[in-house]
């Protein structure tokens, strides 16, 4: 899926074009997710007022035009709205009650300034000398551990004005690097500043020596035009030229992966496949990769979960190729009552479960009948196998609490009687009724109802309980009745 989370709006003061121009240079440009992440506003503690970000007041406008361009749109391009924001730390709280308030969808991290730019420079044109690479490193570390941010936008940002990259730059973008990919943060691959860099010869930012750092370090990453003009949405020259680049990668990391399994050290080939997954959700060689790797292993829990993050039908359709179809369950897993009785199918093959949350797989019952599950919490697991091919492995669970049962029910329940009756029970079925007539509590050993009881003389008190097919006993019913024979 081609997408771009990093576009400004006009409201910065240094981009050019309406919102819907953008809008529409994007669907022109093939996109099909566009995050719109203008320069955020701070509620500054002071008088100062900044040049290149909208002001607070501007926010309601931003957010309302583009939900209004999502709506008009929502059948051409899915539109995304952000902030691409620092980290200062004064003014965070304020930040996250505006991205509540507006429910923002997500936060670029633009590590622009230390703490605030009220009084401190630009990274980007003032990253001289050791002191201010120092304080770019830290803040990004700071920004990254907050977990407000979604992506670290052109963390190779101090190259525009360090003059090379030097040991000390290695050092900090292998701490930075290191604590993305601790967090799962993915870092931008931004693109905005190439066709500056071409013009004058320059290598500021996308920096070849970072990236490689960033690879090394097992970074994930994600393409970032930095749009300040919506035509750059329509030009595919740089975009494509960082898939190319990122593609070269991907397929080395897929063979190299690839050996690694042969050779079976398959901790190594998953990590390298994973990494690909990360960066792209649809990527079918990577997937066919992990598949034949967890059926060689047996790690039927990791394909199934595998299975269940894929995207797309061609993605499917290769857990098809490899894998039987799932067994089906007659009964969905839930909250009970009474016993639940379990049927499984499955078009082709054999059928193993477990009834213990152990892997069928490994161990597990041969299914030739059904069966039924009783009081209590059981985790269900069920697989369909044949000599070539496996299924994904399906769990349900089962937390069945009997009801206590009711009162028996009596005819007649009570009352005054000058004629000789007979008093009846219902039984439900599996159940048995217990009586007594002396004003004692009836228990199992009680008199039990095996039909119509004749009603005594005098004035009396039938206490009766119901003991259901569980053995569970309901409370005492007592029924009044005074027979006076005329």
């Amino acid at each position: 899926m081609k997408t771009n989370y990093h576009t400004h709006t006009a409201r910065c003061m240094h981009a050019t074009g309406s919102d819907e121009d953008y809008v529409l240079s994007a669907i022109k440009g093939g996109y099909q997710e566009l995050g719109f992440s203008d320069h955020t506003p701070w509620k500054y503690h002071t008088d100062y007022v900044a040049d290149m970000r909208m002001l607070p007041e501007e926010l309601p406008g931003y957010v309302e035009s583009l939900r209004s361009l999502r709506e008009k749109y929502q059948d051409q391009i899915s539109i995304k709205i952000g902030l691409e924001c620092e980290y200062f730390p004064a003014y965070i709280h304020w930040l996250k009650e505006k991205i509540k308030e507006y429910q923002l969808d997500y936060i670029l991290f633009g590590n622009h300034h230390y703490h605030t730019d009220e009084k401190f420079p630009y990274f980007g044109h003032h990253t001289e000398n050791l002191d201010m690479l120092e304080l770019y490193e830290e803040s990004a570390i700071e920004g990254m551990e907050s977990g407000l941010f979604c992506c670290l936008a052109h963390p190779d940002l101090f190259m525009r004005s360090y003059p090379q990259f030097d040991r000390h730059c290695k050092l900090i973008s292998r701490h930075i690097c290191r604590t993305a990919a601790r967090l799962h943060i993915p870092l931008e691959y931004n693109i905005g500043y190439v066709a500056y860099n071409e013009a004058h010869n320059l290598q500021t930012y996308p920096c070849p020596d970072f990236w490689h750092i960033a690879a090394n370090e097992g970074c994930t990453a994600i393409i970032g035009l930095d749009a300040h003009n919506n035509k750059d949405l329509e030009t595919p020259v740089y975009y494509n030229r960082a898939i190319e680049k990122n593609d070269t990668k991907t397929k080395a990391k897929i063979l190299a992966a690839n050996d690694y399994i042969k050779l079976e050290e398959y901790d190594t080939a998953e990590s390298l496949l994973l990494e690909v997954i990360a960066q792209d959700d649809d990527n079918v060689s990577a997937y066919k990769s992990l598949i034949v790797l967890y059926l060689a292993t047996g790690d039927y829990d990791k394909l199934t979960n595998l299975q269940t993050q894929a995207s797309s039908q061609k993605l499917l359709d290769l857990f098809n190729d490899n894998l039987l179809s799932a067994p089906v369950f007659s009964v969905d897993g839930g909250k009970y009552d009474d016993d639940v009785t379990i049927e499984l199918s499955c078009k082709t093959g054999k059928i193993y479960y477990t009834l213990d949350g152990s892997d069928p797989t490994e161990g597990g019952i041969l299914y030739t009948e059904a069966f039924t599950l009783e009081e209590g919490t059981t985790t269900v697991k069920a697989v369909c196998e044949n000599d070539d091919k496996i299924s994904q492995v399906v769990e349900k669970n089962y937390k069945i609490t009997y009801a206590d049962p009711d009162y028996p029910v009596v005819t007649p329940s009570g009352g005054s009687f000058t004629t000789p009756t007979t008093i009846t029970v219902e039984v439900p079925e599996g159940a048995s009724v217990y009586y007594t007539w002396d004003g004692t509590t009836p228990t199992q050993a009680s008199a039990k109802y095996t039909g119509p009881i004749e009603m005594m003389e005098g004035n009396n008190i039938l206490s009766l309980i119901l003991v259901d097919k569980h053995g569970k006993t309901s409370d005492v019913l007592e029924c009044n009745y005074k027979y006076i024979p005329q």
